[in-house]
């Protein structure tokens, strides 16, 4: 069954957890602070996208959120896990990593946040779906120099 109050009350132990602020995490994720309260109180809810997101920014598994018994030191510890399973992505991770890192050297607008949070979404991405996201970012810097 489906517990309506798991979500927000989550939302919120994960960031007392990681010690963040509601306006550090709406200014991560291009929200407003009211709009991430209103998250919290379960007045709206993220999209399943804005979850996956939340929960790789904040390095928790995704089960987190909605399992009820689940706390946040389990649910980091299974982040770490699932990383350590996904090690064989690693080199697509770091090359795709540098190449934003060189674009940024070279003048595109980005912020550490922005790395942070693309290194924290491509670590969760299957090997195929890195190998075709990889060939887009090598032909999109390779248009762009």
């Amino acid at each position: 069954m489906f517990d309506e109050e798991c979500l927000p009350r989550k939302l919120r132990e994960a960031r007392n957890f990681r010690g963040l602020s509601q306006d550090q995490l709406a200014k991560m994720f291009g929200i407003t602070a009211v709009s991430y309260s209103k998250w919290e109180r379960g007045i709206n809810h993220p999209n399943a996208t804005q979850v996956v997101r939340i929960a790789n920014f904040e390095r928790m598994d995704i089960s987190f959120f909605f399992v009820p018994s689940m706390t946040p030191e389990e649910a980091a510890a299974a982040f770490i896990r699932r990383g350590e399973r996904n090690s064989g992505n690693a080199r697509y991770v770091k090359n795709i990593y540098a190449r934003v890192l060189s674009a940024r050297a070279d003048g595109y607008k980005t912020t550490p946040a922005d790395i942070d949070e693309l290194y924290a979404l491509l670590s969760s991405l299957d090997e195929r779906s890195l190998e075709r996201l990889f060939d887009m970012v090598i032909g999109f810097f390779a248009a762009t120099e």
